[in-house]
């Protein structure tokens, strides 16, 4: 007998994730109106690298929530590097910028990932790339070390709306949303939605007699209640296995994607439905 077996996987831009929420790791110093300073969110990062054997890392641009870096990205990145302290040792910004600005996306406002994690893999040296987003009274913002997106290599915090910060924010914060208000998992200090009930699709029989394996790759949309309100195929298998894969996804219950002030939000993540015949 055949087993038919469908695998999902939820992920965020390229990068597979699993389907949790990564810990908090909450620094002790905070700012008076709440959410961390500069040097908290550098110690709790320096914390989880040592934690995990990360000793040397290049720290990139951190992005907005549109993914284009600012004038104010390059100075928090500049800030989270030269507060992280030996024994960790980070790449020299300035060194590498004429590096960096060589692997940008032609055309975009943004850095090419695989080339940015072989630059960092020539300097012995693991890649830290952050983002950041609005939030009530400061910053979401997430920090992840390496290319895997998991439970392990990011952190999600609030840094607050400092004066030295409100110096250097050029936009007003409520502005600092992703265009159609819809965040994507695991970025700007928004986590990933949970699965609560996911069921599999199944094989149709057709697709089944003609032996087609492979992956589907959907795009999806949960809301804040944990619903799936859009969903489209940008990776096609094969048309009855890919109107499958939509139809399950579409009925879906999830945990939504939270913010750093824990409030629901609207979430883009990409899902991976892998259809294997043995």
């Amino acid at each position: 007998m055949k087993l038919k077996l469908c695998v999902i996987r939820i992920f965020a831009a390229i990068l597979i994730l699993t389907l949790e929420v990564a810990p908090v790791f909450r620094a002790q110093e905070t700012a008076p109106s709440g959410g961390l300073t500069i040097p908290a969110l550098a110690q709790a990062l320096s914390v989880e690298l040592q934690k995990h054997g990360v000793w040397r890392v290049l720290i990139l641009d951190l992005e907005d929530p549109d993914r284009s870096t600012t004038p104010f990205g390059v100075w928090l990145a500049d800030q989270l590097a030269a507060r992280i302290e030996p024994p960790l040792e980070v790449v020299d910004r300035k060194s590498s910028r004429s590096s960096l600005d060589r692997l940008r996306v032609p055309g975009k406002n943004e850095f090419d990932a695989k080339a940015t994690e072989a630059l960092a893999k020539s300097l012995n040296a693991t890649l830290v790339t952050g983002s950041y987003s609005g939030a009530d009274n400061g910053l979401g913002v997430s920090l992840r070390f390496g290319i895997q997106l998991d439970l392990n290599n990011t952190i999600y915090e609030k840094l607050a709306m400092t004066d030295e910060i409100k110096s250097h924010l050029t936009v007003p914060l409520e502005s600092l949303v992703p265009t159609g208000g819809i965040f994507r998992g695991g970025e700007g200090g928004v986590t990933l939605p949970r699965c609560q009930h996911c069921p599999n699709p199944r094989y149709t029989k057709a697709a089944s007699n003609r032996r087609v394996q492979g992956t589907v790759v959907l795009s999806a949309v949960i809301d804040p209640k944990g619903r799936v309100s859009d969903a489209f195929v940008y990776k096609k298998l094969d048309p009855d296995l890919d109107r499958r894969a939509v139809e399950a996804v579409r009925g879906w219950n999830l945990t939504p994607a939270m913010n750093v002030d824990g409030k629901p939000v609207s979430c883009r993540v990409p899902i991976e439905v892998i259809f294997r015949l043995y």
